[in-house]
């Protein structure tokens, strides 16, 4: 299968600032191995299209892809955003909706905690890998076994991986801390379809100083996870 080197090359770099946040060209150059011209060459293409904004000398991710990412799973968005927020009132924190895409999760939907001055946030359609994080765990532990277990082969350090998973399932979430910003704690639990396959997680996440029992929100986040599986089966079947 041939591919255009050009639209690869952009695509990396999407990715690149999708996965470490707002970058310089210096920066991406480095971690890409492409030359320093071709990088400015390419964000400058990026952001005349509004595929990246420039922030002083760095570029974040552009309106253009926050606007396709509003298209990303619109059902499963639709019946989950009015759970979320519901549930985001209760608990006063952020709740963030993720999905698979191969060996990595994709944030395509969030409310934001407003009672506090102090919380965490995602930009929608931050992407990282399935193996971190509360959001990845909580998917990749309820995949079919096949499936998972071959996921669990690709990654690093495979057998302590599997340890995880396996307390994930035990406990019916995962918890994490630290992995994906530091500061951050995630709870999540895994959303099913009608016929009990995982199609995505639902996770809370606080900030360290809001941890103390923070395990207690893991039954309403498992509730709420329910509901939405059961809005999404209505919305299938209309």
């Amino acid at each position: 299968m041939e591919i255009s080197k050009t639209a690869d090359q952009a695509l990396v770099l999407l990715l690149r600032i999708a996965d470490l946040g707002a970058q310089t060209p210096v920066e991406l150059a480095r971690a890409t191995g492409m030359n320093r011209t071709v990088v400015h060459r390419l964000l400058a293409t990026l952001q005349g299209r509004g595929f990246v904004l420039k922030r002083g000398d760095r570029y974040a991710l552009g309106a253009a892809l926050m606007r396709m990412a509003g298209q990303f799973e619109p059902e499963l968005r639709s019946v989950a955003r009015g759970v979320m927020a519901d549930l985001s009132d209760r608990l006063r924190e952020t709740l963030v909706l993720a999905v698979r895409e191969d060996d990595q999760v994709v944030i395509v939907e969030q409310v934001a905690g407003s009672q506090h001055l102090v919380r965490v946030q995602y930009e929608l359609g931050y992407r990282h890998p399935i193996t971190l994080g509360a959001s990845g765990l909580a998917l990749l532990a309820f995949l079919g076994e096949p499936e998972r277990e071959a996921l669990v082969a690709r990654a690093e350090e495979p057998e302590r991986i599997a340890r995880r998973l396996a307390e994930v399932r035990a406990l019916g979430y995962a918890v994490t801390h630290d992995e994906l910003r530091v500061g951050a704690y995630g709870l999540a639990v895994p959303v099913r379809d009608g016929d009990g396959s995982v199609v995505a997680s639902l996770a809370v996440i606080v900030p360290t100083t809001r941890t103390p029992g923070f395990t207690d929100h893991a039954h309403p986040l498992a509730e709420s996870a329910e509901r939405i599986t059961k809005l999404l089966v209505g919305a299938v079947g209309v």
